[in-house]
């Protein structure tokens, strides 16, 4: 069974250099393909302003457990949004895809499930209100899916906080300008846990993780790493990466997400071909004093060989 794992700083396909808001939504699903009992979803979202009426929002969408399916992937959609009632509450209406991965059962498979991948359309309405950095929302959301998988609509209630603090009540129209890169250089060491997506026994592994990060523009990081995915039963993957991170400073928090590929081999199986995998990994990070930090990282591994992955580690690094 697929890992539903993030943390508070974990989530999206593209953070947005300069993501003002967090939320975190829980509520019910139903599965509007077909006949199926309702079950949950949860979703965590970087929301940013592009203007007094227009925002960005990019998360991680959990769709739960529907009989034969284990769905979640990432969402990025663009929206409009006006105040109502008061400069507190806002209402807003976003659309976009969902890149979203399906364990499924298959009997043609040894394995016993297949991994199914592709865009399903997401469109969501939000009213919320703001109570200084804090912001309380409701969240309406349709998705519309390939026949490989399911459409399906949900109503979630969530929690968010401004990144920034705002000029005034409400939202911020723009996010506030940082003046220096993000990143200069750090080394890192990693330790961590191999999931793969896979049936209802995913067997897990130790894995571990070396990475050289550079600041190449104010907002945008690149890194080589060096990634033992560990021996889980399923595969023994090594192999080298290197990925560009869309990335931001909060004080001593820094937020961002890397795109990019996975160069590695499978010990536990010689004669496998596919020899690149993508790679999509949110992180969060923390600077203690001028030079140490901690960093979580979540790297998502994507195959089309059912050798789909996610690598959940804690890092402790130097910068200088």
């Amino acid at each position: 069974m697929k890992l539903r794992f993030a943390a508070a700083a974990a989530t999206l396909v593209i953070v947005p250099a300069s993501a003002q808001e967090f939320h975190g939504f829980m509520g019910p699903q139903w599965d509007i393909s077909q006949s199926n009992p309702a079950t949950y979803q949860w979703r965590l979202d970087y929301q940013q302003g592009l203007g007094e009426h227009y925002y960005f929002e990019t998360g991680w969408v959990n769709d739960g457990h529907f009989p034969g399916h284990l769905r979640d992937g990432y969402a990025v959609q663009f929206g409009i949004r006006t105040r109502v009632f008061s400069p507190r509450f806002t209402l807003g209406v976003a659309t976009g895809v969902d890149r979203f991965y399906d364990t499924v059962h298959d009997s043609t498979n040894p394995q016993g499930f297949a991994d199914i991948q592709g865009f399903l359309w997401l469109t969501s309405g939000q009213l919320s209100y703001y109570a200084g950095r804090w912001i309380v929302s409701a969240q309406v959301n349709l998705e519309v899916a390939p026949p490989k998988s399911y459409n399906g609509m949900s109503a979630l209630i969530g929690v968010g906080y401004q990144l920034q603090a705002p000029d005034s009540a409400g939202p911020r129209a723009v996010p506030a300008h940082q003046a220096e890169f993000t990143t200069h250089d750090e080394i890192a060491g990693f330790i961590g846990q191999t999931v793969p997506n896979g049936g209802k026994s995913d067997p897990k592994g130790i894995a571990g993780m070396v990475e050289y990060r550079h600041g190449i523009m104010r907002y945008l990081d690149l890194t080589f790493s060096f990634i033992n995915q560990g021996d889980n039963a399923v595969l023994s993957r090594v192999g080298l990466a290197t990925q560009v991170w869309p990335t931001r400073a909060f004080g001593n928090a820094v937020l961002g997400v890397g795109l990019g590929a996975l160069f590695a081999v499978d010990q536990a199986d010689s004669t496998s071909n596919e020899k690149v995998a993508g790679m999509v990994s949110p992180t969060f990070s923390y600077r203690f004093g001028k030079h140490w930090l901690g960093r979580f990282l979540w790297n998502r591994t994507v195959t089309g060989n059912n050798t789909n992955t996610d690598f959940f580690s804690l890092g402790l690094g130097y910068r200088w």
